[in-house]
């Protein structure tokens, strides 16, 4: 078993989300996978309240789980009387009181630390590039709730991009947008999406600051991205990032940043996002 001082074990399944059962202090963990790779791809969420359904009869008293928006609040229903949930996906909103939490920076909070990034750098014409699914339709109400703030009273999005999630092309869609003439775009995708963002934007000579949600901060998938990557992209992350001696943090977070960083030193992995 795994002590909880050596490490964090978070799993991940492509399609459905892999839900851990935490059983003690060693950790002793059960691993649910789904074997129905079909049923995976086109019924992700059935598969994960399957999954679910399963830990739940071995009364663990903690789900870490699953990764996505969509199945995190497929999943959710079925926690109203416990255990804890742990979504990785920081997109979605439990309710107060309840025993589902979710992972890192909440995107809310995430979309008003942008927006006022743009906002006090001059940028005040948004352009939005959302997928169709349930993470782009949840972004999207996210920051048009932002944009209701009395400080974001003069700023407004000028254009809309939507694609589906398999589109592999979406030219039309940033053609449109770019003739709505964006100070900076608000891409609010992850994985393979926001690679056919980048692509698009490059291909129609779209250049703007943009701006993606910290899914993305990976170096595999910024590797893999680099040669269309746009010119100025920000991410909007929390304080977990290696930082300047000209910037304090509060003591608690220095000393868990040193922490995290001496864990992963000592491991030889230089950790992006993902390891958070």
């Amino acid at each position: 078993g795994l002590h909880l001082d050596d490490a964090v074990a978070l799993a991940v399944d492509a399609a459905a989300g892999i839900v851990l059962a935490d059983r003690s202090r060693e950790q002793q963990i059960a691993v649910f996978r789904g074997e129905q790779e079909q049923q995976a791809i086109h019924q992700p969420q059935q598969l994960a309240v399957q999954l679910l359904q399963q830990v739940l009869a071995t009364k663990p008293p903690l789900v870490l789980g699953a990764a996505t928006v969509a199945n995190c609040s497929a999943m959710m229903p079925l926690m109203s009387g416990g255990p804890v949930m742990y979504c990785l996906s920081p997109t979605i909103k439990p309710e107060a009181g309840s025993f589902v939490f979710t992972s890192n920076v909440s995107t809310d909070d995430a979309d008003r630390a942008i927006i006022r990034f743009f906002r006090m750098r001059g940028m005040k014409r948004i352009g939005l590039v959302t997928a169709t699914d349930a993470m782009g339709q949840l972004a999207e109400r996210s920051i048009e709730e932002a944009l209701r703030l009395p400080e974001n009273a003069d700023v407004k999005i000028v254009g809309k991009a939507n694609f589906d999630p398999s589109d592999i092309n979406i030219t039309p869609q940033l053609i449109a947008l770019k003739g709505s003439k964006p100070d900076a775009l608000l891409a609010w995708n992850t994985g393979a999406p926001i690679g056919t963002v980048f692509r698009g934007l490059l291909d129609t000579g779209f250049d703007v600051p943009v701006a993606t949600n910290y899914g993305n901060m990976t170096y595999a998938q910024m590797k893999a991205y680099e040669p269309f990557l746009p010119k100025d992209l920000y991410f909007s992350s929390a304080e977990w990032l290696p930082h300047p001696a000209s910037i304090s943090l509060r003591h608690e977070v220095e000393a868990a940043q040193r922490d995290f960083f001496a864990r992963f030193t000592a491991a030889n992995v230089k950790p992006d996002v993902a390891h958070t």
